[in-house]
């Protein structure tokens, strides 16, 4: 019998008693402009103007984007060149041209007289690129620690600094505004980073990693294969090495019971194909489940569940992926009636990869094999069991969609034709087990 089984399910807790950082930033304008609410419910609000070398070491933790113009430069967008242009060009337009830096902190001492602000448990919540901008554009000035070619290959900015402080005191002329909201919660403070960005260019899985949606997901993933790093913010899609959250839980909500998805016994219609046609929707919900868990028992279930499905789920979708008995179902890496991409073969003639609207449908078909016990998971498909007959009704029926795969990922009926072999094989052994 093939099991996959998603082991113990013991999550690990943040460590919430780290000491207060702080750092002294210099500013040459510093602004009180704390409102009378504000100040009435013990916040801060003030603006300062620094100039651009002595804010590189303004913290990114926070910061719902890292800045990866650095170590991959071709990661940078037509708003960073922006910024590289008038930092080139015209500097001291800057302030005028950019939004500046938001930083939260949980205390600040600002003294306008010396030129300084003292900044408890700083975070940069906006501006991370602007400032990943500015840390390029002077390590630009330092070619003789990078010999000669500093734009195309990973850096450390920081190293930039020390290493040629001269060259970089030469620029005094780069000023920029820093925002900064005072307030003693951090968890008010983390949603001022999520407020601040909701109107801008943010993929959801930065908003939904800031509320720490993810923590459980990445330990328990990791607790099985210690390899398997999820993304938790968008410029991880930048690394290779880590797993598409978003992707890891379509694949989940595909094994997962109806009667956790929707507790109230109201399936909607064209629920089967959901992970295929609502991925944000997915992770909205994932999202919405952890928010609301400490309150609502249903919201509860469906987090702890996802979370001990996932590791069962991406292991048995990479089984599918690379499974050798798709020899054999006449699949095809491509079919001239839609000239659309099916899937990858390797020189052997075997499936290593398959495109999301073939995989989707046939691995939902694995959820007659899910074995609950003691609130542990596993999939389970018996000996006698050859899971080859779900690829083949796959197959066979994919002409039926003009060899789309978009068109097969996207159908009720499609989820229903894979799903069909294993439901009636389950029946029939049932009732011959049971005579």
């Amino acid at each position: 019998m093939t099991s996959i089984n998603n082991g113990s399910n013991t999550n690990s807790k943040q460590n919430t008693s780290a000491k207060p950082k702080t750092l002294k930033l210099k500013t040459h304008i510093g602004r009180n402009l704390t409102s009378l609410g504000e100040k009435a419910h013990g916040l801060g609000h003030f603006y300062c103007i620094a100039y651009g070398k002595d804010i590189l070491e303004l913290p990114t933790e926070q910061n719902l984007r890292r800045y990866t113009g650095l170590d991959k430069p071709s990661s940078r967008t037509l708003i960073h060149k922006g910024v590289a242009n008038t930092l080139d060009s015209e500097p001291w337009l800057l302030p005028h041209y950019n939004q500046g830096l938001t930083v939260t902190c949980s205390d600040l001492k600002l003294n306008t007289e010396k030129g300084y602000a003292i900044i408890t448990d700083p975070g940069l919540i906006n501006g991370a690129q602007t400032q990943g901008e500015i840390a390029r554009f002077f390590s630009a000035l330092v070619q003789n620690v990078f010999d000669g070619n500093p734009l195309d290959e990973p850096i450390d900015f920081m190293e930039a600094y020390n290493s040629a402080r001269a060259e970089l005191e030469a620029h005094p002329d780069i000023e920029i505004v820093v925002e900064f909201l005072v307030n003693k919660d951090p968890d008010q403070r983390r949603n001022a980073a999520i407020a601040r960005n909701l109107s801008g260019n943010v993929a959801q899985i930065s908003i939904s990693n800031a509320y720490g949606a993810f923590n459980d997901l990445a330990d328990e993933m990791q607790k099985t294969n210690k390899d398997w790093k999820i993304q938790l913010n968008e410029s991880d899609k930048q690394n290779a090495d880590y797993l598409d959250t978003v992707l890891l839980l379509q694949v989940t909500h595909l094994i997962t019971p109806d009667e956790i998805l929707y507790p109230d016994g109201k399936v909607p219609e064209g629920a089967v194909s959901k992970a295929y046609k609502g991925a944000n929707s997915i992770l909205k919900e994932f999202t919405l489940a952890y928010q609301k868990k400490d309150k609502d028992p249903k919201s509860k279930r469906r987090y702890e569940e996802t979370v001990k499905l996932a590791p069962i789920a991406w292991s048995l979708f990479k089984d599918i992926n690379t499974d050798k008995k798709w020899t054999g179902t006449r699949i095809q890496e491509k079919y001239s009636e839609s000239g659309k991409r099916v899937c990858w073969k390797n020189k052997s003639g075997n499936v290593i990869a398959l495109v999301n609207g073939i995989s989707f449908p046939v691995m939902s078909a694995f959820r007659s094999f899910l074995k609950e016990e003691n609130g542990n998971y596993s999939i389970e498909i018996p000996d006698n069991y050859d899971r080859q007959n779900i690829y083949k009704a796959a197959i066979k029926s994919f002409n039926a969609f003009g060899y789309d795969p978009a068109f097969f990922g996207r159908s009720n009926s499609s989820y229903d034709v894979c799903g069909a072999h294993p439901e009636m094989w389950k029946q029939i052994t049932s009732d011959l087990s049971s005579s």
